[in-house]
């Protein structure tokens, strides 16, 4: 059966415009034919790479081919989770790439990096807006292949704040090696940083001003750059949509395999935000109401840890504002429809919901009220 390969998946969108294929024709969604390994080697060169970029093409092939031999995981800089490192491996081996060129060796990991990449995007621009498309555009128009997720457009406007606790409820549930792009900026256009950081076995960007300081209060960010390498943005930057003109397109490259240290300087700290703590003593805790779900159900700052030890049965007397509910319980459906209840919820934080309706509309209930649990 033959196989066709379609090589240099949007690999002239990860160079700078002066290392680009000159014969661009011959380097978009080419399919080759791989029964000759001279003849595929050939072609791939033939796409016009300056020789720089072929220099480099080429040194990561050799070291992709040398850990392939040698049984290892291929880690393809480091992009790839751990069953797609072995994949990628094994495909290698499999289909004899030790035989072919460098730099097809190379286009066929730029096609695996592409096809595995997942890019999110949390905003505040809301769902119906264009800017959201203009994003996804540009995205698409560098990578193709790359998988985009929106955890949310809805943000309150210029929220930072939600925007942060969202980021840290979402984000352990995806894979490995995600990017995730989050835009809500009122400081934008202004001095302030747009960040590249790895956090765990994630990668983010986002504008310095505190989106990410719920995460690295968590995980001490094993990587920060800031992102000023104007050659990796589109050409023509506005001032008021660094999302789409600046986040995007970066964010779409580092999917293709570009390396975060071409980004810009490394950087040592970034902006964190303060957060209400909670206060525990030996007959109550103290917290604070940390957001609103889209239920109107009310999320504390407390959470199940905080609770672990003590009576969660009607000894419990939970209070917001002027209202109180007894006992903590696991789910909704244990109290009667229209039942003031705390429960624990999905992300391990109290919460205080009206069963079957709204609690912050119904009682007035809003962020930043304080939150108390007590036992008599």
């Amino acid at each position: 059966m033959t196989t066709y390969v379609y090589s240099l998946i949007g690999m002239e969108n990860l160079f700078p415009a002066a290392e680009k294929p000159r014969n661009t024709a011959s380097a978009a969604w080419k399919p080759l034919l791989p029964e000759s390994p001279l003849n595929l080697g050939c072609r791939a060169r033939g796409a016009g790479y300056s020789k720089s970029v072929q220099n480099v093409i080429l040194s990561e092939a050799k070291n992709l081919r040398s850990e392939a031999s040698a049984g290892r995981r291929v880690s393809a800089a480091g992009r790839l989770p751990g069953y797609a490192k072995t994949f990628a491996a094994l495909g290698m081996t499999f289909l004899g790439l030790h035989f072919c060129s460098g730099v097809f060796t190379a286009c066929v990991i730029g096609i695996i990096l592409s096809l595995m990449s997942i890019i999110t995007l949390t905003t505040d621009f809301s769902t119906g807006s264009p800017y959201v498309a203009a994003m996804k555009g540009v995205i698409l128009s560098i990578n193709p292949a790359v998988t985009i997720v929106d955890i949310t457009h809805e943000i309150p406007a210029q929220d930072v704040r939600q925007a942060a606790l969202v980021l840290e409820d979402v984000i352990d549930y995806f894979p490995p090696e995600t990017i995730h792009v989050a835009v809500v900026d009122p400081g934008v256009g202004t001095q302030r940083a747009i960040l590249y950081a790895r956090i765990g076995s994630q990668q983010y960007l986002a504008p310095d001003n505190g989106l990410l300081s719920r995460l690295v209060a968590r995980i001490p960010p094993a990587k920060i750059f800031r992102v000023s390498e104007s050659q990796y943005w589109l050409e023509k930057v506005s001032s008021t949509f660094h999302g789409r003109d600046i986040l995007a397109p970066v964010a779409a490259r580092l999917s293709l395999g570009l390396a975060p240290e071409q980004l810009g300087p490394s950087l040592e700290n970034i902006t964190v935000l303060d957060w209400p703590r909670v206060r525990i003593s030996s007959a109550r805790i103290d917290g604070t109401v940390l957001e609103i779900d889209s239920f109107g159900n009310i999320i504390t700052n407390i959470t199940a840890e905080m609770l672990a030890g003590r009576p969660t049965d009607k000894r419990a007397c939970v209070a917001c504002n002027i209202y109180e509910t007894w006992g903590i319980y696991h789910t909704y459906a244990e109290q009667p429809q229209g039942t003031l209840c705390a429960v624990i919820g999905s992300n391990g934080r109290l919460e205080i919901a009206i069963v079957g309706d709204n609690a912050s509309a119904r009682l007035g209930l809003k962020m930043g009220m304080s939150v108390v649990i007590a036992w008599e």
